[in-house]
């Protein structure tokens, strides 16, 4: 990128021309096959209800905190291998000092408790009932920021902390996107937040933040791909509903293979769609620009490299 303060430069070009990730392997074939499935993880009709229970709780909104990311970074950290490296901790720590604000997803919370980092946030996306397990640790002084399609076991386990709800957006197969427009209709004069993108907490989260008012993200443990057998910087169950593959990323300087699942490369599919809809609306001037440092190693931050958002191409220092 030539300006190193506007990571959405649309006249720049590419260091790389466009990255490809190839599943066209045969070998790759169970893993490809699953790519398409994006619709989410529940019906529609037990997403829209567990909309409606998040409601019923009377959790306070997580737009009440809309504004607190001004002129601050957001840490988001995920739980990829590469963020148990020393020097990553030590750059979230580093980060956290000059005032960014840690954000945890899913067990990362815990992990990073047990390095001493205490995150100003936890985000819970997945809706399947073992997420409840995730945060065994919760803190007095840690914002939960939980989707209300997660199970009612989450909001079981974090009812005595500082939960605070949102709505996980979604296009449904109808063509309709949900729950909005229920929201309005239903709910007139209640706070709410409805926060649409891809899949993963991970990428979801980058959105998330701009609600609240980031404008500079700091992706850690985005990894997407596996250091030997290991998905997971901590002890994780494997999802049974991930098929595992190798896939490969060609760019300028040749192919690199990857070994990942199905969930975590449409994660890496989902951030290059997601970075080129945000400059799509930057343009629009309907968002305005933001700053995004990937850190660590992986199928994902290698695609971050093509387009000049590594931490180590100095894209973003702090």
């Amino acid at each position: 990128m030539t300006d190193s303060n506007i990571i959405i430069d649309l006249e720049a070009p590419l260091l790389d021309p466009i990255p490809v990730i190839d599943f066209s392997a045969s070998q790759l074939t169970p893993l490809s096959a699953h790519l398409n499935a994006t619709s989410g993880r529940i019906a529609l009709g037990e997403y829209l209800s567990r909309v409606h229970a998040g409601m019923a709780r009377k959790h306070p909104s997580l737009a009440r905190h809309i504004g607190v990311g001004q002129g601050r970074a957001l840490l988001i950290c995920g739980g990829g291998p590469s963020i148990g490296d020393v020097a990553h901790i030590k750059t979230i720590r580093a980060l956290a000092k000059k005032g960014g604000k840690i954000w945890a997803v899913n067990k990362t919370h815990d992990f990073l408790l047990s390095k001493g980092l205490k995150p100003w946030a936890a985000c819970l996306l997945d809706p399947m009932p073992w997420v409840a397990r995730y945060i065994s640790k919760p803190q007095a002084d840690v914002l939960y920021a939980v989707a209300s399609q997660c199970h009612a076991a989450v909001f079981a386990a974090l009812k005595d902390y500082a939960l605070h709800v949102w709505h996980a957006g979604i296009d449904a197969e109808d063509g309709a996107g949900y729950p909005t427009e229920m929201l309005q209709t239903e709910y007139p004069g209640h706070d709410w937040l409805v926060i649409p993108g891809p899949t993963t907490v991970g990428l979801r989260s980058i959105l998330v933040g701009y609600a609240l008012g980031f404008r500079q993200f700091h992706l850690f443990g985005l990894d997407s791909s596996m250091r030997g057998e290991r998905l997971h910087a901590y002890a994780k169950p494997k999802p049974t509903d991930a098929p595992e593959g190798w896939v490969s990323l060609k760019t300028a300087q040749g192919t690199q293979k990857f070994y990942t699942n199905s969930h975590m490369a449409r994660q890496a599919l989902d951030f290059e769609d997601t970075m080129e809809r945000i400059a799509e609306m930057v343009k629009a001037r309907t968002m305005q620009p933001i700053r995004v440092t990937v850190h660590g190693d992986g199928l994902l931050p290698e695609l971050a490299k093509c387009y000049g958002w590594h931490a180590t191409q100095g894209a973003h220092r702090g």
